[in-house]
């Protein structure tokens, strides 16, 4: 699991507040939306990347910090990567 050249969630850029990081994810307000996302660290989007615990390790960590920021039980997982569809990440978005 490296990371590639040109892929902004591999660079990591400080772009937008960053709420937590860990050795395998980091959770910050998405530069895109403004809403929580969690990224993992590694690139791969394949079926075992990441595997299933390290998954629900990062929901936890975007659950955290969604709870804070769109208030507890107001948001759900949104797991489609639209501009980064080859690296594994999540954003927290309101419910509709």
């Amino acid at each position: 699991m490296d990371s590639v050249d040109g892929c902004p969630l591999c660079q990591a850029a400080r772009i937008s507040r960053r709420f937590s990081e860990n050795e395998y994810c980091w959770v910050a307000l998405c530069s895109t939306c403004g809403v929580p996302m969690v990224v993992w660290r590694w690139h791969g989007v394949d079926a075992s990347d990441p595997d299933d615990i390290t998954v629900a390790a990062m929901l936890f960590h975007l659950r955290v910090w969604a709870d804070k920021h769109l208030g507890k039980g107001d948001w759900e997982v949104d797991f489609r990567r639209r501009r980064v569809p080859d690296h594994w990440h999540a954003h927290a978005r309101m419910r509709r």
